[in-house]
């Protein structure tokens, strides 16, 4: 298959393209459990680099989610955000809004992919919903 029948096809990208499920599922579960981390100690500010090692997590299940590589992790953090998951020149802020009860946590994320390193940092505030 070469790139020209991407575009003609209107099927599924080749399996090289697409993440495991399974290697997806820990993505989610991943940031799902940092966002949660940071709720659960009052954590408003959280800074990732691609130098330093990922927090290590338990998930709600009290398992411990494999950490992922930084941009893995960013990708999806990215996706939350309603950004595309690509190099931007430029820094670039997100937000990502979850209703929980009569709040909504807003983490506020901003991404330097030409930083070196590259860094994302994640902010945490609680408004009335």
């Amino acid at each position: 298959m070469n790139i020209g029948s991407w575009f003609r096809s209107p099927t599924t990208p080749p399996a090289s393209l697409t993440p495991a499920p399974d290697e997806l599922a820990t993505r989610i579960e991943y940031v799902d459990a940092l966002l949660g981390m940071m709720l659960k100690k009052s954590l408003f500010t959280l800074r990732l680099t691609a130098s330093t090692p990922l927090p290590r997590l338990e998930n709600e299940k009290g398992g411990t989610p494999s950490p992922l590589n930084y941009q893995a992790v960013i990708n999806r953090l990215k996706v939350m955000s309603k950004l595309n998951p690509i190099l931007y020149a430029t820094p670039v802020q997100g937000k990502i809004e979850i209703p929980l009860g009569s709040h909504i946590l807003v983490y506020e994320t901003q991404f330097d992919d030409k930083a070196n390193p590259p860094a994302c940092v994640i902010n945490l505030r609680v408004r009335q919903g």
